[in-house]
């Protein structure tokens, strides 16, 4: 007698993701596929994996698809405005979770969305809109452990720690309260890491180490480079808010090891600025563009590095000084200024200013400067 295969189901997807089985996801989506093109949940949690694994453009092609086949899938709006903030897309992000919202009236899609759109305002740097939104989603799902630790991190931007400490204390107990054994290792990393910053702010530096040392601890029981990379940069972080930059840089090239990121770049570059170090400084800054995945220095990024719009600031303003006073037309002084067109989110003028530069190291036969631009040139033309 002939057994009929039984086909994967939509919470054994939901349980793969859930405990980082991306790879078995996307098997086993793309199979159901094969077998049912039409089939809309496939596409969506394949496109979560897809998400997990920072395959961006992937996942939004797949929720896309999702929505084509059902014009009214809610939750795919939703992830796919998740995926668009992640490739910094914030207008089609926002948009994705307004559809969200309209389109369900399940309270808890609806916090979902109200969360991920706080989000997407605080990466805009706005967030007091940021907090009025989390605080919807929240009244939605009291227990939005996500919410709560957005909520922290918007009020910890605005300078407002003892608020971002309580909030993100209830996001670090409701966790805790989820009782699945996967959560224990899957837990959010964010609330110990911004709860840290909080405190370090506050100047109670020792309570700042034992979140950073939680974090760092879950973090390798996760086994992931980027949160690995962000739990060092945390307490490189804290080393530099407490005035020892020796640690803090120990710290951050640590975090490297684990994973380049144009965060762990800016922190370097700022802290380099500050001893006066300035080439030292703008050659960080270089790397913070060259390794970001959208080619772009937002006034925040998706993985909250606190003060990256002073930074970036503070980065223009090095770069013109500079700038003023090295020779008109020269490579450097063309590098310099697409570096700084960049720094201003203006991938137009950084294209004219690094081929300018191309042209003229090439006549003064500088290799190391020409890869440099090289790249650079690559990563506008993937960008646009």
């Amino acid at each position: 007698m002939k057994t009929i295969k039984k086909m994967p189901t939509v919470n054994q997807w939901k349980n793969h993701n859930n405990r980082g089985r991306y790879h078995q996801t996307i098997e086993e989506c793309t199979e159901a596929i094969k077998s049912n093109r039409k089939y809309a949940s496939a596409y969506r949690y394949r496109a979560d994996a897809y998400c997990k694994e920072y395959k961006i453009d992937l996942a939004i092609k797949d929720y896309t698809k999702a929505i084509e086949i059902n014009p009214d899938y809610a939750s795919a709006y939703n992830r796919r405005g998740y995926a668009y903030g992640l490739r910094g897309d914030y207008t089609q992000a926002i948009a994705d979770y307004n559809k969200s919202i309209q389109l369900n009236p399940d309270k808890f899609i609806k916090a979902s969305a109200y969360n991920h759109l706080g989000f997407t305002y605080s990466c805009l740097g706005e967030y007091h809109s940021a907090i009025k939104y989390l605080n919807i989603a929240i009244e939605l799902n009291p227990n939005h452990a996500t919410a709560f630790c957005n909520i922290g991190f918007a009020y910890s931007a605005i300078g407002e720690y003892d608020l971002a400490i309580q909030n993100l204390s209830i996001a670090i107990d409701l966790d805790d309260k989820k009782q699945e054994p996967y959560r224990k290792h899957n837990r959010n990393l964010q609330t110990y890491r911004n709860r840290g910053y909080a405190y370090a702010r506050l100047g109670k530096f020792d309570i700042a180490f034992r979140d950073h040392d939680k974090d760092i601890r879950y973090s390798k029981r996760q086994k992931d480079p980027l949160k690995l990379a962000l739990a060092h940069n945390a307490y490189g972080l804290t080393h530099a808010l407490k005035g020892n930059h020796k640690l803090a840089l120990e710290y951050y090239n640590i975090a490297l090891t684990h994973q380049k990121d144009p965060g762990i770049y800016l922190n370097i570059g700022a802290l380099y600025q500050k001893a006066g170090k300035e080439y030292e400084a703008i050659e960080n800054y270089d790397n913070a563009i060259l390794y970001s995945p959208n080619y772009k220095m937002d006034f925040m990024d998706r993985k909250f590095f606190h003060n990256a719009g002073n930074t970036i600031i503070n980065a223009r303003k090095l770069l013109t000084e500079k700038i003023n006073g090295l020779k008109e037309n020269t490579a450097k002084s063309s590098y310099y200024k697409g570096i700084r067109a960049v720094f201003r989110n203006d991938t137009a003028s950084a294209e004219t200013w690094f081929k300018d530069a191309k042209d003229a190291a090439s006549k003064g036969v500088d290799p190391d400067l020409i890869k440099k631009i090289d790249q650079h040139l690559k990563n506008i033309k993937d960008r646009m």
